[in-house]
């Protein structure tokens, strides 16, 4: 996640793309905090984005993954086997467990860093 202390690079440059971006995050900010008591830009699709192009920033397992479809509290939740058991199926995805934040927070900086200097 992205703190506003991780924003000073940005809000140092002044222009429309880092004035812009800054908007997205405090937006998405103050969402967050708003659901959870935490004032902070979650990072889920960055980091999906960013294991693509960088697989070993997570460390992953093979579990069962399936989609519930009948509870009802819990229909279309994804359930993950994390027993090792799997009754209903053979282990079917690439499960990440770990991920190295610091050094994608860092990556992801320097690529929205990039591209706000070059407007």
């Amino acid at each position: 996640y992205l703190e506003e202390a991780d924003l000073q690079p940005l809000i140092k440059i002044k222009n429309e793309r880092s004035a812009f971006l800054l908007q997205i995050i405090r937006f998405i900010s103050g969402a967050y905090e708003s659901l959870t008591g935490w004032r902070r830009c979650v990072l889920h699709d960055p980091l999906a984005a960013g294991v693509c192009l960088f697989p070993d920033l997570v460390k992953t397992e093979k579990r069962y993954v399936d989609v519930e479809l009948n509870g009802e509290l819990t229909r279309g939740m994804t359930v993950v086997d994390r027993r090792g058991r799997t009754p209903l199926g053979e282990e079917n995805m690439q499960v990440a467990l770990e991920v190295d934040a610091e050094r994608f927070k860092k990556q992801l900086m320097q690529s929205l860093l990039v591209w706000v200097q070059e407007g």
